[in-house]
């Protein structure tokens, strides 16, 4: 018994310690401190992403040494079309990843950490999908500190809650739409986003107009499959869209309880969409606009 007892607690803290080396390891992997003004910015690292993937993250650390607040007012790479950041927070029980309107604010003598799960930049319209063991090249605009240059080593996916599961999910297929539809000067609104396998339910709404947006997980990355209206709320309807049975079923009450939990003059302007329209296998298209009643 003694024996048992001994051989586990080895084993405990040989497991341990494998996990505080391979964080260490990960840490040492990530950017090198970079001092802009009174700012400096560490532990960068961008997000590994799947073939097709139009989207990913990118995160890193700022802290304040100074005593007036500064603020990230954009971002920049040309490996991307444009550069955003991104809050994530979950809000009635729906993921709702959103831009951060006029800036992050870095107070002075604090520490901000853009981080999965949380506040992150988000890389948009990616042509070639960043690969690991790439490197991005990275320019942040602050308003008082100006302009810093940073190179993002490019990890696999750690730490936080976007690792795995339905919350990466949501992040990946918010990710796809913003890429596809979302503008300054319009900015698409995403939720509820629910999930059930390899099919999703993704509610929009955009200058006021809205529909459901049905999306598919093929090879291990969602495309948008179809956008509809209140087609999307029927499990037999869903059926007829491709969507197995047994998935279509539950992915219409899982819609249906998250749509009573939200503001319904919102759920409202998903029911403007008319008809139905097909993507392309590349999950392009012109828009929703001109197929809203609105």
């Amino acid at each position: 018994m003694r024996r048992h007892i001994l051989q586990f607690a080895a084993a405990f803290v040989l497991t341990a310690f494998s996990l505080v080396t391979g964080l260490a390891r990960s840490e040492e992997m990530k950017s090198q401190p970079v001092t802009a003004g009174d700012l400096e910015i560490t532990s960068g690292w961008v997000r590994a992403m799947l073939p097709g993937q139009p989207a990913g993250g990118g995160f890193f650390i700022v802290t304040n040494k100074g005593a007036s607040a500064d603020r990230l007012i954009s971002g920049s790479t040309q490996t991307a079309g444009r550069v955003e950041i991104h809050t994530m927070e979950i809000v009635n029980d729906v993921m709702v990843m959103r831009p951060v309107e006029g800036g992050l604010e870095i107070p002075a003598g604090a520490t901000v950490e853009l981080k999965p799960g949380g506040l992150h930049i988000m890389f948009m319209e990616v042509a070639d999908p960043y690969q690991e063991g790439a490197t991005v090249p990275v320019t942040l605009e602050f308003e008082k500190a100006g302009k810093v240059d940073l190179q993002l080593p490019v990890l696999k996916g750690q730490g936080g809650g976007m690792q795995h599961g339905a919350l990466d999910d949501r992040g990946a297929i918010e990710a796809v739409l913003k890429a596809e539809w979302d503008r300054a000067d319009a900015p698409l609104t995403i939720a509820p986003v629910v999930i059930e396998a390899d099919s999703a339910i993704a509610g929009w709404s955009q200058e006021g107009r809205g529909g459901r947006a049905l999306l598919a997980r093929k090879h291990g990355h969602w495309a948008v499959h179809l956008c509809t209206g209140d087609a999307a709320k029927e499990a037999a309807n869903l059926e007829k869209m491709g969507v197995p049975a047994e998935v279509a079923s539950t992915l219409a009450t899982r819609l249906a309880e998250a749509e009573a939990k939200m503001d319904q003059t919102v759920v409202a302007l998903f029911s403007t969409f008319e008809g139905t329209v097909m993507m392309d296998e590349n999950g392009g298209h012109d828009a929703h606009s001109g197929h809203s009643t609105n």
